[in-house]
Parts: C-alpha cells; structure tokens; sequence
C-alpha cells in the first residue's frame, strides 16, 4: 500500500513537470517541436548549442530560499562550497583588489600650518576629503580629524608625508584582499544578466497568462540581484582604487607662565581691581533691571496704594457703626 502511494506521488510530479515544460516552450500554436525537444532546444539557446553533447558548461542556478547559488556540472548539482572558483588559476590575468586604509595621530605646535600642509600634500596626491572636523578640547587646545582619500598607489608615499607633519603619537595601517570576492560577485552577475536575457526571451515567446505572470516575478527578482551584485563591485572598485587614511591631528599648547613667575602685589591689585568691575557691573545690572520695569512697577504701586486707602476707609466706617 505504501509502495503505491509513493508510485503515484512520483507520478504526479512528473505530469506538473511535464505541464509546465509544455506551457514555457511547447504551448505555441505555430510551433512544430515537441515538448522535449523545445525544452532541450531552450536549454541549449541559453548556454549555447553543444552539437548533441552533453552540456558540461556549469550553469548557474539561485536558490531564494537557502541564499545559496547551485550550479549544474555535468547533470550534477552542486552548491557554492563546490561552485567553480572565478578567481582560482587567472594566475596575473586579472588585477589584484587590494583595500588599504591607514590610521595616523599627531601632535603639533605649528597647528594651522600642519593642517594646511597635510591638505596640500593630500591635494597633490590626487586625494580628497571625504569629511572633516575642528573642535576644541577640554584643555584648550584644538583637535582637527578628517579622513582622506587618496589614490592607491601613492597611499604609502601621502601617509609617509603626513606623519612627517608632527610628532607621531600612533600609527596604523591594514590591507584586505578582497580579489576572490570581487571575481566572484563578477562572475554571479555576468550569470545573472545571461539569466535575465534568457527570461525576456522566453516572455517575449509566451503567450500564457499564468507563465507570463511567474515569468515576470522571476525577472524582478533577477534584477534585485543585478543591482545587488552590481552595486557591490562598484564599492569594492571604489574601495581598492582610492585607499582610506584616517588624520587625528593634536595642538600641543606651549605653557611657559607658572604662579610664581606673577608677582604677590600684581596678583592683589589684579583681585581688587576685578572686584571693583564686578561690583560696579552689578549695580549698572541692577538699575538697567529697574528701568525696563518702571511702569509695571508703578502700576503695581498705583493698586497696592488704592488697596490700602480703601481698607482703612472701610476700617473706619466700621468702627463708627459700631460706636
């Protein structure tokens, strides 16, 4: 009993797969091929006709819901682990994508003039600010951060320069080679786009409602990850073209006075002087109050006044009426 409900499972999988073979590529009406023939035909028109031999070019195909791409190598699926690597064996074909980003922090006693000469040797690089910074720290001095972008192959030369600006309080650097994602990312989007072509190919050809419409959600789906892939490339070539340096610039204050270099009798008259101003600045304050208040005041004046003479009017009547 259970052999034949399995039996007639496998049945039923093979009649929808051959059902909708048939709506992809056999449903025209002036078509003369059969539905295997028009399948392989498809198959071939995608990945280019082999003559009749077995198609051992891989394939590439996604899976949305693992994330994973599989790939078709001689009727056999395998998963990305096992995919062809793009980047494996082009030996100095293809050119090396290195990102370089660098750290530096100095201090200096000459403060606008490092800046300006860090910007300048930047500038000459062919280099650019990507952001900036100046603010002021707690002690006075003023700190000035901003990150460069400089091209790639005068990256060591800038950053060499820069530390020369001031004393070197720290300095860093790393490099991340990013060559087998950058070919790989390239060789998913080269399949994507083969992918995309073969699909407005076969809209273009179907007249089916329902194909048509899964077609097309297949097709957008497609291109999200076009643009994806795309975009990734663009970073990447950003990234490893134009390298990152990172500038923390210090002003190191020169304080020379102590206490005991000020006279007793400069620092004493100095404090009364300072009270006197404070003292003569609290009584400007005090009559600058009352002359923007006058007539609220005298308002104020007016009722409480009218408020009295009006008690002791009534007090007094009172009082009489009682006697």
């Amino acid at each position: 009993m259970k052999k034949m409900v399995i039996n007639k499972i496998i049945n039923n999988k093979i009649i929808i797969l051959t059902a909708a073979i048939l709506a992809i590529t056999g449903c025209s009406a002036n078509s003369s091929q059969s539905a295997p023939q028009a399948a392989s035909d498809s198959i071939a028109g995608y990945y280019g006709d082999s003559g009749g031999a077995p198609y051992e070019a891989p394939a590439a195909v996604s899976s949305e819901e693992s994330g994973e791409m599989y790939y078709y190598d001689n009727g056999k699926m395998t998963s990305d682990s096992a995919a062809p690597d793009a980047y494996q064996g082009t030996g100095d074909q293809r050119e090396s994508k290195i990102i370089k980003t660098g750290f530096v922090n100095l201090e200096t006693n000459a403060f606008d003039d490092s800046v300006s000469r860090i910007e300048t040797l930047v500038k000459e690089a062919g280099g650019y600010v990507e952001n900036s910074n100046l603010h002021n720290a707690n002690s006075g001095s003023r700190i000035f951060e901003a990150v460069y972008r400089v091209p790639s192959e005068s990256f060591d030369q800038v950053k060499r320069l820069m530390e020369g600006v001031g004393r070197v309080v720290s300095s860093s650097e790393q490099q991340e080679n990013v060559s087998p994602q950058y070919y790989d990312t390239q060789a998913r989007l080269e399949t994507k786009n083969v992918e995309e072509q073969r699909l407005l190919d076969m809209i273009a050809q179907t007249n089916d409602v329902k194909t048509l419409l899964a077609l097309e959600q297949y097709l957008a789906e497609v291109r999200t990850d076009i643009e994806i892939y795309a975009s990734r490339l663009k970073d990447i070539d950003s990234r490893s073209s134009f390298s990152t340096l990172t500038l923390s610039l210090y002003e190191q204050l020169n304080v020379r006075l102590t206490a005991g270099e000020t006279p007793f009798g400069a620092r004493l008259t100095n404090s009364f002087v300072n009270s006197v101003n404070n003292t003569i600045t609290f009584f400007e304050n005090v009559c600058i109050f009352l002359a923007g208040s006058i007539l609220p005041l005298l308002f104020i004046a007016i009722v409480v006044t009218a408020g009295l003479v009006t008690y002791k009017f009534f007090s007094k009547k009172h009082k009489e009426r009682i006697v």
